[in-house]
């Protein structure tokens, strides 16, 4: 456990989000990993979602993208996923990661900005 770092000061962050098809998935992770704003982008296939829009409860299916990033590149990250996404209001969060692998997190600062 001697590598195992416990984060107390947010240094690090889980980047959330959903689109509806594989290719802007691919696009999206692209974009964000040319622009060194993440070092690595996760996509999960076949989500299934249920969600209010337009006063009625809709299903569909989706992707999932969770990019590793670091504090310092998250408002930028984000602002560039709202703006090249092809929803109205894209789901886009962010989630602090509280402990991690040390050389893990310090490989995220290496591969971005």
């Amino acid at each position: 456990m001697e590598n195992f770092m416990v984060q107390e000061n947010d240094l690090y962050r889980l980047i959330y989000v959903t689109s509806d098809t594989e290719e802007e998935s691919i696009n999206l992770s692209k974009l964000i990993l040319k622009n060194n704003l993440a070092a690595c982008a996760n996509i999960i296939k076949g989500s299934k979602s249920f969600y209010w829009w337009n006063d009625e409860i809709n299903e569909s299916l989706e992707y999932i993208i969770i990019f590793k990033t670091n504090s310092k590149n998250e408002k930028q990250l984000i602002k560039k996923l709202i703006k090249n996404h092809s929803y109205e209001n894209p789901c886009v969060i962010s989630i602090p990661i509280i402990k991690g692998n040390d050389a893990f997190l310090r490989w995220i600062d290496q591969e971005t900005k």
